[in-house]
């Protein structure tokens, strides 16, 4: 029940298209005026959920100051928004790890395209309390930048709810 929407099905702006870490992505993706944005229609009517694979080589597990955080919202097939959250994606220790982002749930129905669109978000780094910290990824600016590699659409079955 998983839907996979690579490279090649989505819209990029920003970043760099790159095949390195292991995985085809788009490295140093996060400016203020960068976006992803697609669509696809779901394969069940019901809950759903929305994830990200990314990569975040800005800093160690121990720190949470340039996690990733972006924003995504979901639109149904009249365009109406269904559901908009923040994306989280927190360090990994190098850019050569792949792990999965949390994940953000909407209903859809089978016979409708749903939409959706990643913007910026705001991590710590925005904050002048953190303006000094000079760890990876750190330094004058803000940074909230991260690699993506793929969008996952997970379908719940609600019948597994019960077993």
């Amino acid at each position: 029940h998983i839907q996979n929407l690579y490279m090649d099905d989505i819209t990029v702006i920003g970043g760099t298209y790159s095949t390195t870490h292991g995985r085809p992505h788009y490295d140093n993706w996060g400016s203020a005026d960068h976006t992803i944005t697609g669509s696809f229609t779901p394969t069940h009517t019901g809950r759903h959920f929305f994830q990200v694979v990314y990569g975040n080589g800005s800093g160690g597990l121990d720190s949470g100051i340039t996690c990733a955080v972006k924003w995504v919202r979901i639109r149904n097939g009249s365009e109406q928004i269904i559901t908009e959250k923040a994306l989280i994606m927190p360090q990994l220790d190098d850019w050569d790890h792949w792990s999965e982002s949390n994940l953000i749930s909407f209903d859809a129905n089978n016979d409708e395209t749903i939409s959706f669109e990643i913007l910026e978000g705001l991590n710590m780094s925005f904050f002048d309390h953190y303006a000094k910290y000079n760890g990876n990824g750190g330094g004058n600016d803000m940074y909230n930048f991260v690699n993506i590699s793929e969008i996952k659409i997970l379908f719940r079955n609600s019948h597994e709810e019960n077993n």
